[in-house]
């Protein structure tokens, strides 16, 4: 259960969204302004698919294949990201908007399986980004860093508050 609420979380970053993203060949200039200033977004635009693990209950990890798509809009300044895992007996659907200014990141996801929904905040690099989220029923963080034009990672992890750590959940490796 904890690593389904886990993958939420990373449909959304993917909302993370999103969260992510470099310059793209032949971008305009206002596109090249906006990632020179940090913005990621412009990197992860397009579809995006690769294998990742889901750590679930007991120590019990799955192989999971994902697809994730990132949409653009006002300016570069928004992304939308759709994220599809499935694995041999785990599948979910996230959907996340994330908003960029000055480096900073906030916006929503939800995941329509688990009927999970929430907020989002973090900070933003041109490599990528990092952002929390919070639900009624969890919270947690994604890390999304981009390895060069064609590759990036997502990581998706739940606070502990016993340890009050974060303990990596969801680990994907993408490629266009």
């Amino acid at each position: 259960m904890v690593g389904l609420k886990h993958s939420r979380s990373l449909r959304f970053i993917g909302l993370a969204l999103a969260l992510t993203f470099y310059f793209s060949i032949g971008m305009p200039s206002s596109e090249s302004w906006a990632a020179s200033k940090g913005n990621p977004f412009f990197a992860l635009k397009g579809w995006w698919k690769g294998p990742g693990t889901i750590s679930l209950s007991k120590g019990v990890k799955e192989k999971i294949i994902c697809r994730v798509t990132y949409k653009l809009s006002k300016g570069g300044t928004i992304i939308a990201q759709q994220i599809n895992c499935a694995g041999t007996d785990y599948r979910f659907s996230a959907f996340g908007d994330l908003i960029y200014r000055r480096g900073r990141l906030s916006g929503s996801f939800r995941e329509e399986k688990y009927n999970v929904s929430g907020k989002l905040s973090g900070t933003a690099r041109r490599n990528g980004f990092r952002v929390r989220f919070t639900s009624d029923q969890f919270r947690g963080q994604v890390s999304v860093r981009l390895k060069g034009a064609r590759r990036h990672s997502l990581t998706i992890s739940q606070y502990d508050a016993e340890t009050k750590r974060y303990i990596p959940r969801v680990s994907i490796a993408l490629r266009r």
